[in-house]
């Protein structure tokens, strides 16, 4: 694997206030607020749609760096989940190996970079076993090395199309979210 470089410019992000905090609500699904390190993208209303998430929680790989807060969204691709989504973007990205490759690739990486350098020596060089699994694991932690390579939760590949405004099935994913925003109703209901 290359080394890591941040590859990301400062403004990937924006600050994640503690106004924000309240989209989440007490639905946190197993990982602290210091795991959040901004909101990765917002609605026109200002909210936060998806966070970006450390590398490491407790000193464990931290399986995405994208995580979906939107409740609109979530709502949405909980829907589509339901209905077989998962099943139907595997079967419409089958013979994609090499494109999914990359993109988890790119995913590892960007975990990587947001690794301080020094701590990334020293689990390169002390914790090989825990850089390595940093290293070999993409959007939600898929193996991109497995044959075929893994498709997992429509949350985390919407979280990370909506991040990054890239994805090897993003018309699929636009074909199946037309609406990525709601009509304010839904955050404010939460704020």
């Amino acid at each position: 694997m290359p080394e890591a470089r941040s590859f990301f410019p400062a403004a990937f992000f924006s600050r994640f206030q503690s106004a924000d905090a309240a989209i989440l609500g007490d639905k946190r699904d197993g990982f602290s607020m210091s795991l959040i390190k901004g909101a990765a993208h917002r609605c026109r209303w200002g909210f936060p749609q998806v966070v970006l998430c450390g590398a490491l929680q407790r000193m464990k790989p931290f399986p995405t760096s994208f995580w979906l807060v939107c409740p609109f969204l979530i709502r949405s691709i909980a829907t589509l989940e339901s209905g077989g989504g998962v099943a139907g973007l595997k079967e419409e990205s089958r013979n994609m190996d090499a494109e999914w490759r990359k993109y988890h690739l790119s995913h590892a990486l960007l975990r990587l970079s947001m690794i301080k350098p020094a701590q990334r020596a020293f689990l390169r060089n002390r914790r090989k076993a825990l850089y390595r699994a940093i290293c070999a694991r993409g959007v939600g932690g898929a193996r991109y090395s497995e044959d075929p390579v893994a498709v997992k939760c429509l949350h985390l590949q919407m979280a990370s199309f909506i991040a990054l405004r890239r994805h090897p099935m993003s018309e699929w994913l636009c074909g199946k979210v037309v609406e990525r925003e709601c009509n304010g109703a839904f955050c404010r209901a939460v704020n």
